[in-house]
């Protein structure tokens, strides 16, 4: 798999404003997140893991941004967030060594989005739209 980074640069670039691009990536992961949590058969606890992993990175390349000295957030929401990355680090965690499942990441996934998805309407291009996580695939970033 091509670094989720990389991808997240390049589309970065391109098109989407990045409260669009955090938008669809976050709806991706989160999309992910759920239908590993549809498989809960003990022989497809990796899914659960490998959703919950790309999570980590996707967060993970959000605090990279958060803490950069050009984001343009206030600081108190940097601060929020960057906190909240530190709980879905913990979390991401407690999954894979098996001590619960993706729930809570997928609820905290859904309220950022929640967030992001004022902005990610009003600026998408046209060819462009907000994606509802609970009717994807996991599909390859790198695309």
């Amino acid at each position: 798999m091509v670094s989720s980074y990389s991808a997240y640069q390049r589309t970065n670039t391109a098109t989407e404003n990045p409260r669009a691009l955090e938008y669809r990536l976050l709806g991706m992961v989160t999309a992910a997140m759920i239908d590993a949590e549809k498989k809960n058969e003990p022989y497809l606890r990796p899914a659960r893991i490998d959703a919950a992993l790309w999570n980590k990175q996707v967060w993970d390349h959000l605090l990279l941004d958060l803490v950069h000295e050009e984001n343009r957030l206030p600081k108190e929401t940097r601060v929020a967030l960057v906190n909240v990355g530190v709980w879905v680090t913990k979390e991401v965690r407690s999954v894979t060594d098996n001590q619960s499942d993706c729930s809570a990441l997928i609820e905290i996934n859904q309220i950022i989005m929640q967030g992001l998805k004022a902005s990610a309407i009003e600026t998408a291009p046209a060819d462009s739209s907000p994606v509802d996580p609970s009717t994807m695939a996991r599909t390859s970033v790198s695309s």
